[in-house]
């Protein structure tokens, strides 16, 4: 099913593109020819900013597509704000509408420290692509900024010596696992040496060029409606799912929720077992970037109505939330208990007979 957050997709096209167009092939040949158009006065705009905020990515994104799109420089919490992105059947890859500007001033605060930015430029791309600001259109605004802020760094990617399907599965694990992914994949295509304005564009018009004509959609929408003809358990468990499709926080599988439910002596190790433990890390993760602080507070206070209105979710769905939170606190903490007793029993001399 096409992405349609408008509606109307039959008589606009897909996402209102400037050419009215269903035809993915076509839709992929304007946004190219877009960013080979405006690539240059995009890069020249940023290099001009003392400090680029998320305001400039917003403009970067209108000065790339705005011949394409008519709501480029849009970010989702004006085109989609309801709509959550998944991929591969997970909806906590990519930053909730009502995160995406967080997220992105993450990415940009750590790619202006120079030290940051020079150790781990994937990092700071990695999270830059969590927050996903666009409908379309991503991937080449986040080069963009990408490229000024390694320029202002002292140093560039060869994004030309790279291959997409090893590039997007880097990407992929480094949005699973923030710091784990990309800058491994990256590390042999960095360069200590900064690209003037006309070598960066040269550098990414190269790579706008290679890329495939058919269209690969990453991303889809992933939205639960109502049921009203559900009743008992399967309705609360609906809207238990609708809500954390909303707020960006994966499902646990029966599995894990068994698990975390468990008595305190048994819950270590029961996540300690491999696949357990990746499934609860990636929850861990995912939970850690969607609350902030005050949302962490309180849920230890017990504080659910201010849950509910920071995560715009009914008090039902906050308090399921809360209570999931303290299972994966109490969670991680009998974890790394595990971990660490087998570490001492591992680092214990053996006695000789």
């Amino acid at each position: 099913m096409s992405l349609d957050p408008f509606g109307d997709y039959e008589s606009r096209g897909y996402l209102r593109n400037s050419a009215g167009s269903k035809d993915p092939a076509e839709i992929k040949l304007l946004e190219r020819e877009a960013f080979r158009a405006n690539v240059e006065s995009a890069l020249a705009a940023l290099k001009d900013k003392p400090q680029i905020t998320y305001q400039d990515v917003l403009d970067t994104h209108r000065r790339l597509f705005s011949s394409v799109y008519p709501w480029a420089g849009q970010d989702r919490t004006q085109t989609a704000p309801d709509v959550a992105i998944s991929k591969g059947g997970r909806n906590d890859l990519f930053a909730h509408p009502a995160e995406i500007r967080r997220a992105a001033e993450y990415g940009l605060a750590q790619g202006q420290d120079r030290s940051a930015m020079r150790a781990n430029p994937g990092e700071v791309f990695g999270t830059l692509a969590h927050a996903h600001p666009f409908l379309e259109g991503n991937g080449r605004t986040i080069l963009v900024v990408h490229s000024e802020l390694a320029r202002r760094a002292g140093l560039h990617i060869d994004w030309s010596a790279t291959k997409q399907e090893e590039f997007l599965k880097a990407l992929t694990n480094e949005l699973d696992r923030p710091g784990k992914g990309l800058d491994p994949y990256l590390k042999p295509f960095v360069r200590n040496q900064a690209l003037d304005l006309k070598e960066a564009a040269n550098h990414l018009q190269a790579i706008n060029a290679g890329r495939t004509a058919g269209r690969q959609h990453l991303v889809a929408p992933m939205i639960l409606p109502d049921r009203p003809e559900l009743e008992g358990r399967a309705r609360f468990e609906h809207q238990e799912a609708q809500a954390r499709a909303k707020i960006g926080i994966p499902l646990p599988s029966p599995a894990l929720r068994e698990a975390l439910a468990s008595p305190a002596d048994e819950r270590g190790a029961r996540l300690a077992d491999e696949s357990m433990r990746r499934e609860f890390r990636g929850l861990d993760v995912a939970l850690s970037r969607r609350l902030t602080n005050a949302d962490q507070r309180a849920i230890a206070s017990d504080q659910l109505e201010t849950l509910s209105q920071s995560l715009g979710i009914k008090l039902e769905a906050a308090h399921e939330v809360a209570i999931l939170v303290k299972q994966v606190n109490a969670g991680r903490v009998a974890l790394r208990a595990i971990e660490q007793a087998r570490e001492r029993t591992r680092s214990e001399p053996s006695i000789g007979r």
